[in-house]
């Protein structure tokens, strides 16, 4: 069954056990969680496996909150991890901060993940700066990744500078990007030049930009109108 190309034929297969009148084991009801097309079929094999009396393990577990539309469903199943005594891993901790409803929720199992000796990778991080709501929060929490020995990359830095329109702070953090190797891209010029508010503020930063091959769009040379800043200026 695992050999099947797809869930259709994995499935056909299931089948046939039930005509034998063989009770499936956890590696054919897990082979077609993993098959399935979406949450609902997948969570149907999962309830199989408490029905049959099957002790569930980590990667079943892992694909069904990968897999899990919302919060509460995701919750679940680690909080059938830890009661089967499994150790959740990266995984379930991407998915419950990217599920979370609020930055709070979020937050917490940050904290949590940190405490069970998991590292972050770059998305988690990234998906846990989204989800705070002000500059502040995301300010406090970027030292605070940073301080962990995170490395904020240019998804950080941009959620970052979203959250704010004070030219100083935009032109810091840009600045503190390349101080630490990373290459502004032409969404946080453009964020930059947007917050200017002259065309004494406006025009090293488009100068910055083209010096950097990162061409203005469309929508960037309207800005730059309006600050009087055309073609020939840089």
């Amino acid at each position: 069954m695992k050999l099947a190309p797809d869930y259709e034929t994995a499935k056909g297969h299931y089948d046939e056990l039930g005509g034998l009148d063989l009770a499936p084991d956890i590696i054919t009801l897990s082979t077609l969680i993993s098959k399935a097309p979406d949450y609902e079929t997948a969570k149907g094999h999962y309830d199989e496996l408490g029905e049959q009396n099957l002790d569930v393990d980590l990667a079943v577990l892992s694909e069904m909150i990968s897999r899990a539309p919302d919060y509460q469903s995701a919750k679940q199943y680690y909080e059938k991890a830890k009661a089967s005594k499994l150790a959740p891993d990266e995984i379930f901790f991407n998915v419950l901060i990217d599920r979370s409803d609020s930055y709070p929720v979020a937050r917490g199992w940050y904290n949590e993940m940190r405490k069970a000796g998991l590292v972050p990778n770059r998305f988690i991080v990234t998906t846990l700066v989204r989800q705070s709501t002000s500059f502040g929060d995301r300010f406090a929490l970027v030292r605070k990744l940073i301080a962990d020995g995170q490395r904020a990359g240019e998804m950080v830095y941009g959620a970052l500078m979203a959250k704010t329109r004070d030219y100083a702070i935009v032109t810091e953090i840009i600045s503190r990007m390349k101080r630490t190797g990373l290459k502004p891209d032409l969404f946080i010029y453009r964020h930059a030049i947007s917050c200017a508010g002259s065309m004494e503020k406006a025009l090293p930063i488009v100068k910055e930009m083209v010096s950097e091959c990162i061409e203005p769009d469309d929508y960037t040379w309207r800005f730059l109108a309006r600050y009087g800043i055309y073609y020939e200026d840089i």
